[in-house]
């Protein structure tokens, strides 16, 4: 094992969770291109995912920051 103080172990790719909701706030406007008539509730669905995902990966950050800090 290596002595370096900056292991690489934290690089390694994982799934984060405001990510995945970012991705699924596509799905309600892809949806809404072909459904005209329900346009309205998809673009409030789309919005709402997409700001969620906003919020969960500010708190991520803020979190992030917290634990860092001495």
């Amino acid at each position: 094992m290596s002595s370096h103080p900056h292991s690489h172990d934290e690089d390694i790719p994982r799934f984060e969770p405001w990510l995945g909701v970012m991705a699924s706030s596509f799905i309600p406007a892809a949806i809404g291109v072909y459904a005209h008539s329900f346009i309205a509730p998809l673009t409030v669905a789309t919005v709402a995912l997409f700001l969620t995902s906003l919020f969960m990966l500010r708190r991520q950050t803020l979190r992030h920051r917290a634990e860092q800090q001495p």
